[in-house]
């Protein structure tokens, strides 16, 4: 009878665990959701390094509100600029001015553990991790 409990004891809690969310997993591994402030403080002055399914892409964040990206694919690369803010939810916004985005606001919460950045989409799903790296690393 013991073991029985003790199994269902055990069901239940694996049960509970695979509900937990997206962030709440990213928590559990040590990352820490960035507030608002910390979002500008971390972003202002540096740049993040992404990979694509085919590409590679560098955003440089110039000021609270500017920034320019750069991807890369093969022997080709494109540019663009655009504007970023924070809200009072904890959440980054950004907008593409020229093509990238189809020139519309996307906005996602910002964990961070060491450098790594993840971007979690308003529904709670994973959009992507990225690599933050000090100054404007590639000259942009």
């Amino acid at each position: 009878m013991k073991i029985c409990g003790a199994l269902a004891a055990g069901a239940a809690m694996v049960a509970l665990g695979a509900c937990a969310t997206a962030e709440d997993r990213l928590v559990e591994t040590g990352y820490v959701q960035l507030t608002s402030a910390e979002i500008t403080t971390v972003f202002v002055g540096n740049t993040i390094l992404g990979k694509g399914r085919v590409s590679d892409y560098a955003i440089y964040y110039a000021n609270a509100e500017e920034l320019c990206g750069r991807i890369t694919w093969e022997d080709n690369a494109a540019t663009d600029h655009g504007v970023w803010e924070v809200t009072a939810e904890d959440t980054y916004c950004r907008r593409w001015l020229e093509r990238w985005g189809n020139l519309e606001r996307q906005c996602w919460r910002i964990y961070r553990s060491g450098d790594t950045i993840t971007w979690v989409d308003p529904d709670g799903s994973i959009s992507t991790q990225t690599t933050l790296v000090v100054g404007n690393a590639k000259g942009l």
